[in-house]
């Protein structure tokens, strides 16, 4: 049996977003992902797209988990070696042709998440895409119970952690390089937003 770290929820719902994916990505290109964890998504994602070029990163307290992820088995030629990225702090160069980040918002501060934005829109080529998956607060809809008992234990964890509204997010990056352009409804009370790069330099 292997001891490599294994995330149940990525492995629930990797079909359901790479379905997603490969409509809304490029079929072709350089991919971010933001904060990839056991790497479950890394190598599903490019396993089933060998032409992208799949960069798997995370922060760098938890470094070491993506590393022992990746390094259980061979991984496909086409998903690069892990960087560490704090997105609060420095950023891979770029350009990229996407950007994704799946769980993360809501175990991030509101202030990394919206350094986030303004560091996906930095690394982005010019009308590429960023892709962030969760649970969400839509001002117009209420919580679902799961989301609610969710959100709460997460606020009990850590009082900076929490699901994100996205109305705050659109706030952010009002006079920003993103757009919001997009937004998917997925299993189990989850989201993907899809923001598009529409000004800024490259």
């Amino acid at each position: 049996m292997s001891s490599a770290p294994f995330s149940a929820a990525a492995e629930r719902n990797q079909a359901p977003i790479l379905a997603v994916l490969q409509r809304l990505l490029p079929a072709a290109g350089q991919i971010l992902e933001i904060g990839s964890g056991t790497g479950q998504h890394a190598r599903c994602f490019a396993t089933a797209n060998p032409d992208w070029h799949w960069q798997p990163s995370e922060h760098p307290d938890q470094f070491d988990v993506l590393k022992q992820g990746l390094s259980a088995e061979p991984v496909p030629k086409n998903l690069l070696p892990p960087l560490k990225l704090d997105v609060c702090r420095s950023w891979p160069a770029g350009p990229y042709s996407a950007v994704f980040s799946a769980n993360t918002a809501h175990i991030m501060s509101s202030q990394a998440v919206e350094a986030m934005l303004v560091g996906v829109a930095d690394v982005l080529e010019q009308s590429g895409i960023f892709v962030l998956y969760g649970p969400f607060v839509f001002a117009d809809r209420p919580l679902s119970p799961s989301n609610q008992n969710f959100d709460q234990s997460l606020r009990l964890r850590d009082a900076s952690m929490g699901l994100r509204d996205v109305a705050r997010m659109d706030q952010a990056i009002r006079n920003g390089a993103l757009e919001r352009t997009a937004e998917v409804a997925m299993p189990a009370n989850n989201h993907l937003l899809v923001f598009e790069k529409t000004g800024g330099a490259a």
